[in-house]
């Protein structure tokens, strides 16, 4: 039966795979293309030349979107079927979807012959947007970062527009898209086109090297986010460098009593302190590296569930409980620069204030600061 009414595929199509081959396969004479093939036009649109094709008369021709690597797919159905009619014609209007790059429609007569292919090129809509990527990112000062810079339509694609990048705020110069930091400090760089503007920030940091702890074991890597490496496959909390950068002291995660341990960064550890009735948590070593300070929880010892306040050697000698007159419980020490004052938190299990201690008499203050874990 002749086509009596306009058929429209609407075609989604993927982003352009280089790797996808671009051959339809041997010639196919029983099947023609005879119009509409390789048009062009934005997301969403319907081609305005319908997709005609030859083939003999009063065929049974199927029309379907081309699957795998190019992605295309017909909206709604898998794929539609139309009958040629007396002069051996068909032809359907096409709609492109929403991903730029480029589209195929398989066409083939059904229950025989060699398939061949149209080929459409989606491009992007009008401009709707900018982005910038990264929108945060870290950078060493003088260390030069590349930002992504697009203008996009409403559906998020690229577009080829020229992009302007300001820096607003911050010490730092941008070339094109690359910003370099000359100064430790933040730095907001300002993107536009048309009527669209964008806001990006980078962080100019100093050169350094964080450690960190979680179930997978203890990790260290540079203050930019680069060098990530793995110095102990050990599950741990409250990892704290020692002043010298070569060696860590943590607590083991899910031990039952809260063992204190050290590594250094080829990850051989040193076991600290393995006692049965108390639960060792939120070690610091001091700052000339003497010390560590550690709070102890009673997990024996009425009244079981109280911390208090402890020192010992950074190689585990020397362990006493710090004289303190707060009789209230004590946790999350972290001594001063000077090594002469200690802050803490009382009644953690409470109201957890932060009070301060000095070390030669164990006098201590109220700051009236409800907090945890001060420094």
């Amino acid at each position: 039966m002749a086509l009596s009414r306009a058929v429209c595929l609407t075609l989604f199509a993927a982003a352009w795979i280089a790797a996808c081959s671009s051959s339809s396969g041997p010639a196919n004479t029983s099947l023609l293309i005879v119009g509409g093939n390789q048009q062009s036009d934005t997301i969403g649109a319907t081609l305005p030349q319908a997709l005609e094709i030859h083939a003999g008369a009063h065929q049974s021709v199927e029309f379907q979107s081309v699957p795998g690597t190019c992605q295309a797919s017909i909206a709604g159905v898998s794929d539609i079927v139309d009958s040629t009619d007396a002069n051996g014609n068909a032809s359907v209007r096409v709609q492109l979807g929403a991903t730029t790059g480029t589209a195929k429609i398989a066409i083939r007569v059904v229950g025989r012959g060699t398939p061949d292919t149209a080929r459409f090129t989606v491009n992007p809509g009008q401009l709707a947007g900018l982005s910038i990527s990264p929108s945060d990112t870290a950078v060493f000062v003088n260390h030069a970062v590349p930002l992504s810079a697009w203008g996009v339509d409403r559906i998020g694609n690229h577009r080829p527009d020229a992009i302007s990048l300001t820096v607003a705020s911050g010490a730092a110069t941008a070339s094109g898209k690359t910003i370099t930091p000359n100064d430790v400090g933040r730095v907001v760089v300002v993107g536009s086109v048309g009527v669209f503007v964008d806001t990006a920030y980078v962080s100019a940091v100093p050169p350094g090297v964080i450690a960190a702890a979680g179930d997978l074991g203890i990790v260290m890597f540079n203050l930019d986010g680069s060098g990530l490496t793995t110095i102990a496959h050990v599950p741990a909390v409250t990892v704290r460098w020692a002043p010298s950068g070569t060696r860590l002291v943590f607590t083991p995660y899910g031990t039952p009593t809260g063992y204190l341990e050290a590594t250094d960064l080829s990850g051989n550890i040193t076991l600290l302190d393995s006692s049965s009735v108390y639960s060792d948590q939120k070690a610091m070593y001091s700052h000339d590296g003497a010390w560590i300070y550690l709070s102890r929880m009673s997990i024996a010892y009425p009244p079981v569930g109280k911390s208090s306040l402890w020192r010992m050697h950074p190689d585990g000698s020397g362990l006493a409980a710090l004289s303190l007159q707060d009789t209230l419980s004590a946790a999350f020490p972290s001594p001063s620069p000077d090594g002469t004052e200690l802050a803490y938190v009382a009644d953690p299990n409470g109201t957890a204030a932060v009070h301060v201690m000095t070390l030669a008499t164990g006098a201590f203050q109220t700051l009236g600061l409800i907090s945890t874990d001060p420094a």
